[in-house]
């Protein structure tokens, strides 16, 4: 015998509530064999299932209607939505300005407001308001991740790691990369074995989310693979503004993972996009370990010694830099052809001597850029950029987006 509960409100007007529990009963038998399409016997929001009820003018599945009223349950709401008096689960807001709240508790709770579902809503144009230059370009984002490992059948492989043991250490790991989502200020979604789903901040105290990422990596590589590189583990960092949505924030990150980082880099990568608000993307690839096994620890240490030098001394890219690189790519690609690292040398010397570029880390750019265009695997000049532009996004401003 089969069951269904539902809500008065749910009944059309003059309706019998017989016939509705029998289109309710009969929407959940049929679900499976139903074309997925917009018709009138469609639910509104998901487009997905059999609409069997009406709420507010729209025609809704028994899985949207859950959705859409369980929070007016007061054992549902005490249950799930809250535990021992605060949110299980933050918004995005309250996971994209983490690193604030610490030192601006009460400026917070000023801006914030209730939405329309009567939830807490953290109003970030007037935080910014209120904290001024403290508040930066990426504190309107926030980060999705996911991770699996690669190559976990070569590890079976290896004598002595049984079942047992490798479930195990994939527990092990799961464990302590909860504990380093905590410490950065981000929520886990999922955790399960070698798979990570995760909402982060993009910075948090002296770290970005790429520093958590790499962190991440390298406890992989010591719980789960024991450093003998049978293992490795690959990620899609997706990152967005914050009211970007979230359906398809998720579908991208999944496709960073499976397309970019697993297939076109050949796993143990991190596959970076960044969507402004604009609708710009920057995107761009660091491999963990390259293709044939060989680590290249000079390209990644440049790439996070640029970035953090940059956060350290709280300056940013000027804009001339990126400007004047992308105004000279023809001139930068031939000389990447020739692989003419001391041309590069007279390039930044005749291009970059303005008083501006004086109190930047040129260094430290000049050897970003020989890193990953005169490499054994050079890179394409115009993924090079990208990773400026993304270092740029990391140290610019909120004035400056």
């Amino acid at each position: 015998m089969n069951w269904q509960c539902t809500q008065c409100n749910a009944i059309h007007k003059g309706a019998s509530p017989v016939d509705i529990a029998y289109t309710i009963l009969d929407s959940l038998e049929s679900s499976f064999m139903f074309s997925p399409g917009k018709s009138d016997k469609t639910c509104d929001v998901c487009k997905l299932h059999p609409a069997c009820a009406s709420a507010k003018e729209e025609r809704l599945c028994p899985i949207c209607f859950m959705k859409r009223f369980a929070h007016q349950s007061e054992y549902l709401r005490n249950r799930v939505v809250f535990e021992k008096g605060f949110r299980v689960f933050p918004s995005i807001q309250e996971i994209s300005i983490h690193s604030l709240k610490k030192e601006y508790p009460d400026i917070i709770k000023a801006c914030t407001q209730k939405d329309k579902h009567n939830d807490q809503e953290i109003n970030l144009e007037a935080l910014q308001k209120k904290l001024g230059n403290v508040f930066q370009a990426y504190h309107k984002y926030f980060a999705i991740i996911l991770a699996d490992g690669d190559n976990l059948g070569q590890l079976a492989s290896v004598p002595g790691n049984d079942a047992h043991e490798l479930s195990r250490r994939l527990f092990d790991f799961a464990e302590r990369t909860e504990v380093l989502i905590r410490e950065y200020g981000g929520y886990p979604i999922f955790l399960g074995g070698d798979d990570i789903l995760a909402f982060m901040p993009i910075c948090y105290q002296d770290q970005t989310v790429l520093d958590f990422v790499n962190h991440v990596s390298d406890e992989y590589m010591n719980i789960v693979d024991h450093n003998i590189n049978k293992t490795s583990i690959s990620f899609g960092v997706n990152i967005v503004y914050y009211k970007f949505p979230l359906a398809r924030a998720l579908n991208d990150a999944r496709y960073l993972l499976e397309d970019v980082a697993k297939k076109e880099a050949n796993k143990a990568s991190i596959a970076v996009s960044l969507t402004k608000h604009s609708g710009a993307k920057t995107e761009f690839v660091l491999n963990l370990i390259e293709p044939d096994n060989l680590i290249e620890p000079d390209k990644i240490q440049s790439f996070y010694k640029l970035q953090n030098q940059l956060r350290q001394n709280k300056k940013s890219i000027p804009r001339g830099i990126v400007y004047n690189l992308r105004r000279f790519k023809k001139i930068v690609e031939e000389l990447q052809k020739l692989q003419a690292p001391d041309r590069l040398n007279a390039f930044f010397a005749n291009n970059f001597n303005e008083p501006i570029f004086a109190q930047f880390q040129m260094e430290a750019l000049e050897d970003f850029v020989k890193q990953f265009l005169f490499s054994d695997r050079p890179r394409k000049f115009e993924e090079v950029l990208n990773m400026l532009n993304f270092i740029k996004f990391l140290t610019d401003e909120a004035d400056h987006e």
